[in-house]
């Protein structure tokens, strides 16, 4: 799977939930290993891509991502 692939299928994703935060579980369920490469080309290109990262108290991390497309307001979002 190329580079550009592996950005598409992200990009897809992230879409397809419209604004809501997408979990790394359902990034990693992709199949793509370097996915950390894949977002950074994805903002390279000029996606509006924000990520959030929480700890528990068992320290394990969580994370999320979702994508801000220009122009568009997502539930929520203020003007």
């Amino acid at each position: 799977m190329t580079h550009e692939t592996q950005c598409q299928r992200i990009l897809e994703l992230l879409r397809n939930a419209g604004g809501r935060w997408v979990s790394l579980t359902a990034i990693l369920a992709l199949g793509i290993a370097q996915y950390n490469s894949r977002i950074h080309d994805l903002r390279t290109e000029g996606h509006d891509i924000e990520n959030r990262t929480e700890w528990t108290q068992e320290r394990t991390r969580h994370s999320w991502y979702r994508l801000k497309e220009q122009g568009r307001l997502f539930p929520g979002e203020a003007r």
